[in-house]
């Protein structure tokens, strides 16, 4: 059996300009924490800077990676003031 660990917000926040969302490794880890399964869900226009690369997402769009497609390495959201939350599986 695989095991996964999968960790997110623990309420609703609120962006800071270009602040990475995805927590660092654990400090006995030799490589950076990347996910496998990604999801995050804005409450208002934003753009989301994924592995950077920008991607403009209108409210309640929201933005999902499944396991068969990328790691997320990098999330932020470039401007300040956005509502949303995340949760990732890793």
């Amino acid at each position: 059996m695989k095991f996964v660990k999968i960790i997110g917000s623990p309420a609703l926040e609120t962006s800071i300009a270009n602040k990475e969302i995805v927590p660092n490794a654990p400090e006995n880890w030799t490589f950076p924490l990347a996910f496998k399964k990604f999801s995050l869900m804005n409450y208002d226009d934003c753009t989301l800077i994924i592995n950077n690369e920008e991607l403009f997402l209108k409210a309640n769009q929201g933005f999902n990676v499944g396991y068969d497609e990328t790691y997320i390495e990098s999330a932020k959201i470039k401007e300040s003031g956005i509502t949303f939350n995340w949760i990732g599986a890793y």
